[in-house]
């Protein structure tokens, strides 16, 4: 098309392809007429002894074809790349506020001072596992513990020597515990440990353990050398234990008369 340098004239490669078949076809080659890269296509005429044949360049064909590929392989690229981009930040995101609700829930639940549970947080576990003690049988026994002396250390050292004390206390008291028992602090200088599967006899072992670990802390504040020591009162359930209160009061009770 659009070449009248080549109307009229004769092109024997095309008068034999033409005899190759009868039917209509589609392809791509070399033009016989300038030798560039074309699609062509030829169809027999019926009933007469013609045949339609038209060529074009490649680029003209394929051209806006590549160009609208690209665009729009292109878009698909970006968007799959902004998908990717979302579905990270959205994990990112859950994953950043999944800490901060365990933060959160520590936070709530623990004493910040010392790591320990606060006594709302100690309550509600204490509970459930009474309950099931209850239900199912099985010892359960509890420690109530009272630093000796604390409000003279804070009258004498401060504050802040208190806190190094409580603090201090509170890690050497964790250290010695088991995974399922619960740790509190109870209010002020006092600490309750609950034991799962210990009776009495086992609780007054490792109160006579922390006892003596507690004593044989060394403790500075400045240039002070502090001594640390503390009583502690040991009550285990039995059948006339009815509720968990009942079972702090009587470990409450122990307590006052070690003081």
């Amino acid at each position: 098309p659009d070449q009248e340098q080549n109307v009229g004239r004769t092109v024997p490669e095309i008068g034999n392809s033409a005899l190759r078949g009868m039917q209509s076809s589609t392809f791509t080659g070399l033009s016989t007429v300038d030798h560039a890269e074309v699609v062509a296509g030829d169809t027999r005429i019926s009933r007469y002894p013609l045949l339609a044949f038209a060529s074009f360049p490649r680029e003209m064909v394929l051209g806006p074809w590549k160009k609208h590929a690209m665009v729009y392989g292109g878009a698909s690229i970006v968007l799959v790349l902004v998908v990717a981009a979302l579905s990270t930040l959205l994990v990112l995101g859950q994953i950043r506020l999944n800490r901060q609700s365990r933060a959160l829930a520590m936070a709530a639940s623990t004493d910040m001072l010392t790591g320990a549970l606060n006594r709302r947080a100690f309550m509600e576990s204490a509970s459930r596992e009474f309950a099931r003690v209850c239900r199912y049988g099985g010892h359960l026994s509890c420690i109530m513990i009272d630093l000796d002396h604390f409000k003279r250390i804070n009258d004498t050292y401060g504050h802040a020597a208190g806190d190094l004390i409580l603090s201090s206390s509170a890690r050497y008291i964790a250290s010695r515990l088991r995974e399922p028992d619960l740790f509190c602090r109870y209010g002020g200088e006092e600490f309750v440990i609950l034991l799962p599967g210990t009776d009495q006899g086992g609780g007054v072992t490792l109160a006579e353990e922390l006892r003596a670990g507690l004593s044989g802390l060394e403790l500075k504040y400045g240039n002070a050398q502090l001594s640390l020591t503390a009583s502690f009162g040991v009550a285990e359930i039995h059948a006339q234990c009815s509720t968990l209160e009942h079972l702090l009061s009587l470990a409450d009770q122990a307590l006052y008369k070690a003081k």
